[in-house]
């Protein structure tokens, strides 16, 4: 990990925003608790059965036969991961309506040093560690097309088996695709610790009230008097789309 990623938060105005700011903290949930009943479900022993339908090559249904038989000795325990979800765009309408209460809510701009944070949550050192900072990937049947003529070893070089498992945390319907989701995904739920000037902007809805502006405002500023705030607007250039201006 040597990238520096920008990515965003949607939030509504309430007492975990407003803990999230004062602590510097994103929360890393349990599969099962994330919105999407389906999400991180992918059954790998019924898509290796599809995969192997299409699949002639002798040495890839190998790889199928040894994921079966390890996934069939160890299923893959994901409900222990722990993933916090972001966005790589700020200006999606869907985002503001579905994840910051309609515009009466924020998007927080995070940006977060890979390395730094692989360094701090070490497997080495501290439990729960830091896996992988990944893009969601989107479609119906991806991770069965992955299987079908993807790189197996993506992304651990050299396991099959695990790249398989990693992948199902990745992986959406394209239903989704909208979300455009970078996660952060640790090996176990809880909070995740982030440098006090990681949180570089705020940007607020058109309809955050002047009263959340001003509490949201006197807590960022604390944590990062460097902070940038930002009023999102309608803009003049669409009928339906979004601009920002610094405030």
């Amino acid at each position: 990990m040597s990238s520096i990623y920008y990515l965003h938060r949607f939030r509504k105005v309430n007492e975990f925003l407003y803990q999230e700011l004062e602590l510097s903290e994103v929360f890393a949930a349990s599969p099962q608790h994330l919105n999407d009943p389906f999400d991180c479900q992918i059954d790998p022993q019924a898509a290796i059965k599809r995969a192997s339908r299409r699949v002639k090559d002798a040495d890839r249904l190998a790889l199928f036969r040894e994921m079966s038989d390890n996934f069939s000795a160890q299923p893959p325990v994901l409900k222990r991961k722990g993933i916090s979800c972001f966005s790589k765009h700020c200006d999606s309408l869907t985002m503001w309506s579905h994840y910051a209460d309609s515009h009466f809510g924020v998007c927080l701009t995070y940006q977060i040093d890979g390395d730094a944070l692989a360094d701090r949550y070490s497997s080495d050192s501290t439990d729960p560690y830091l896996v992988a900072i990944a893009d969601v990937e989107y479609g119906r049947t991806y991770f069965t097309d992955w299987l079908v003529s993807g790189d197996l070893e993506d992304p651990i070089e050299g396991e099959p088996v695990t790249s398989a498992a990693a992948k199902t945390l990745v992986v959406k319907s394209s239903d989704w695709h909208y979300e455009n989701e970078v996660r952060i995904i640790m090996s176990g739920p809880g909070p995740i610790e982030l440098p006090r000037d990681a949180l570089s902007q705020v940007l607020f809805g058109v309809r955050t009230t002047e009263s959340s502006k001003r509490a949201i405002r006197a807590i960022a500023e604390r944590r990062n008097p460097n902070i940038n705030f930002g009023q999102c607007r309608f803009t003049d250039e669409f009928d339906f789309g979004l601009t920002f201006d610094d405030i």
